[in-house]
């Protein structure tokens, strides 16, 4: 119960029309005196009986991406036989919004449509809602709250990727897939050997069957998808309407999404409790819920976790790294990690958002120091792309990158 400034009016007036009834000897103000005081004692015990009875549930898409007007519907119902006035229920999924049900008959129940913005990335369960009345005078506010259910997966914001370094060389769309020398089921013919168990009767080669007197059949060079791994830093995180971590998933989601659909296979991996997982291969909607549910601190810092991905890739893997300019990720530092990556023959593409104007209070690299990074990149082989939070992201992904050589 929350008593409002009305109620404390309304005392008050009660207390001077009794005095000055008394004082003057009026029937009527003393009767008025009584009135008003008998409206802010019910004020209080009534917006009770309101609120009791009601329940309500909430009607949320399973997903959305930041920056979606969102719909969600609040289901208000009656269960009692008497009928319920101003009933306002709230609700924070996603974000605050209010429902107002000016009345609400027996056993009836009413659906109120609210829009919200996503503005968040990562995983909203559904909460409790707060049914509030403060019927009939306003005196004071009952509250009470209803359990509900709906969950929702907020994906990071999602940008076209007309043109990135890692896409355009290599294969396309369209195109064929690259081929590694080994044996497999590909379409290139790349010997003959002695039949084995298993083997399909498709793939006999007769003629040199008919020579050796037992089955040959014909191998095939085994074809393999490209196949893009992004590292995410999860070492840290800050920022108010979009994070440092928010904006690195929004361009490790709009690079996988490219690649995807380009053919690709794509794996993600972060640090999460000290440690790197090996890269773990996901498709669309697993890669999108991946990334809204990617938390920091991870444990780990950056520098460390992808030296601890180095030894898990080879080619034709090609690997996307997004990273802030945390104080840890130094020049020197990334550089020996991207390094580490070419000397298992591995591209590299680096995506560094500048976090210096996000007043955090993690340590973030000066300017300076932010160039010699950037350098460093180059020198050890990476295309470096560098964005800007108040920048348009497709805009930085498309540009250019500083490349070495």
């Amino acid at each position: 119960m929350r008593l409002r400034r009305r109620a404390a009016g309304l005392v008050v007036g009660a207390i001077l029309l009794f005095l000055v009834g008394t004082n003057v000897q009026s029937g009527w103000l003393l009767v008025l005196s009584a009135l008003v005081l008998g409206a802010a004692l019910s004020g209080l015990v009534l917006p009770w009986f309101v609120v009791r009875g009601i329940t309500a549930h909430r009607r949320a898409p399973a997903e959305a991406f930041v920056g979606d007007e969102v719909r969600v519907d609040l289901v208000v119902t009656n269960t009692t036989r008497r009928s319920k006035l101003w009933v306002l229920v709230r609700d924070s999924h996603i974000a605050p919004a209010s429902a107002f049900v000016p009345g609400l008959g027996s056993r009836a129940s009413v659906a109120s449509t609210t829009v919200r913005r996503a503005s968040r990335r990562g995983v909203v369960d559904g909460g409790a809602l707060q049914v509030v009345s403060s019927a009939p005078f306003g005196v004071a506010e009952a509250r009470r709250s209803v359990a509900a259910g709906g969950r929702t997966v907020v994906y990071p914001r999602v940008v076209p990727v007309t043109s990135f370094s890692l896409l355009d060389a290599g294969w396309k769309s369209g195109e064929e897939a690259p081929r590694v020398a080994g044996r497999g089921l590909g379409q290139e013919f790349l010997g003959v050997r002695e039949d084995q168990r298993g083997d399909s009767l498709r793939h006999v080669h007769w003629p040199s069957t008919a020579r050796h007197g037992s089955l040959i059949v014909r191998e095939f060079e085994q074809e393999r998808r490209g196949w893009l791994v992004v590292i995410v830093d999860s070492w840290a995180d800050a920022g108010e309407a979009e994070t440092a971590l928010d904006l690195c998933c929004s361009v490790a989601g709009s690079v996988a999404l490219a690649a995807l659909a380009s053919g690709r296979s794509v794996s993600f991996a972060a640090a999460r409790d000290g440690e790197l997982l090996p890269p773990l291969e996901l498709g669309r909607t697993e890669a999108l819920t991946w990334l809204a549910e990617l938390r920091a601190p991870g444990g780990l810092s950056f520098p460390a976790a992808v030296e601890a991905a180095a030894p898990m890739l080879r080619p034709p893997a090609t690997c996307l790294l997004v990273f802030p300019t945390w104080r840890p990720n130094t020049g020197r530092s990334m550089a020996r990690a991207v390094a580490a990556l070419g000397a298992a023959g591995v591209p590299v593409a680096a995506v560094v958002v500048d976090a210096s104007g996000l007043r955090s209070r993690v340590p973030v690299l000066t300017p300076a120091e932010a160039e010699e990074l950037r350098a460093g990149l180059v020198r050890a082989g990476a295309d470096a792309y560098p964005v800007h939070p108040e920048e348009d992201l497709a805009a930085c992904l498309a540009r250019s990158p500083s490349a070495a050589g």
